[in-house]
């Protein structure tokens, strides 16, 4: 018995190191108020069991963490744009499938792929924005700092600000305009066969990533706020460059909301107050 013991005991480090992993492949806003703790405990198990295994200095461990915590957003994002279906094929008698079209986006693929594009807003804000800002600039998570919380994140290294800057500005630049691409081309073939919903998804999609009531759900961990986070980790210059195929126009201009009231795409004033701005990166110019 203390054989067997001894034995499981010995796989609970491999364990760890596995369920980490698969937890950073998952969209942690998904679990509301706890999904920055869960990915905090996570990136402190796999800096305690895996990543402290390498030698060098702490500056190299945070930087393999920080690689390792994007690499997996970056699966995460890869997956759901793979999950975006096509138009079905329309075959002739089918139903609900009006004739002449070669293709057909079913309300059923529609509705799919609304989820999936929203899921993917959701894991920009949260996975690549705030919660790398609460995680690794700020070590807080928690709305009153506690024990459970100063435990779990003094087992982290230091992080550099700059470098996480620079790599989350990277992974925006990188998927962005593939993510734009995609979406565009799924809202196209939307609008060619159920138009009627195409203004539902628009303003749908402005609603989650400009409007008041996703704005203050951003705001309200009472622990930074959207802009704090975007201001501290997103570089615009760098995210704008790999988003060669918008024009510096639409990159600096105002927009008008579905409301009617007038809002900033990407920039407010001039080109050096920039904002960054999820509407006018991936939507705005797509309707």
């Amino acid at each position: 018995q203390i054989k067997m013991i001894f034995l499981h005991v010995q796989t609970l480090p491999a364990r760890t190191i596995k369920l980490s992993r698969r937890q950073l492949l998952l969209q942690s806003s998904s679990t509301s108020k706890t999904g920055c703790q869960i990915v905090a405990s996570a990136l402190s198990a796999l800096n305690l069991l895996d990543v402290k295994k390498a030698t060098g200095p702490e500056s190299l461990k945070a930087a393999k963490l920080m690689d390792l915590y994007f690499d997996s957003k970056a699966k995460l994002i890869h997956g759901l744009l793979g999950q975006m279906s096509v138009p079905t094929n329309s075959k002739e008698g089918s139903a609900n499938i009006p004739n002449g079209l070669s293709s057909y986006y079913t309300p059923e693929a529609t509705d799919q792929a609304e989820q999936i594009i929203s899921k993917i807003v959701r894991i920009l804000q949260y996975d690549v924005i705030l919660h790398p800002y609460q995680i690794f600039i700020l070590r807080r998570f928690a709305a009153n700092p506690n024990d459970e919380e100063t435990n779990i994140l003094s087992t982290l290294p230091k992080f550099d600000q700059e470098l996480l800057k620079n790599k989350a500005s990277n992974f925006l630049a990188a998927h962005l305009p593939l993510i734009r691409t995609k979406v565009k081309s799924v809202l196209v073939a939307i609008a060619g066969t159920t138009a009627s919903r195409l203004g539902h998804i628009r303003q749908s999609l402005y609603d989650k990533t400009d409007g008041v009531d996703c704005r203050k759900e951003l705001d309200g961990n009472s622990v930074s706020t959207w802009d704090e986070a975007v201001a501290s980790i997103v570089d615009v210059k760098i995210v704008t460059h790999g988003l060669d195929g918008m024009t510096s126009a639409a990159i600096i201009t105002t927009s008008t909301a579905s409301s009617g009231s007038a809002h900033t795409t990407l920039a407010t004033g001039s080109t050096g107050n920039r904002k960054f701005s999820l509407w006018g990166t991936l939507f705005s110019n797509t309707f």
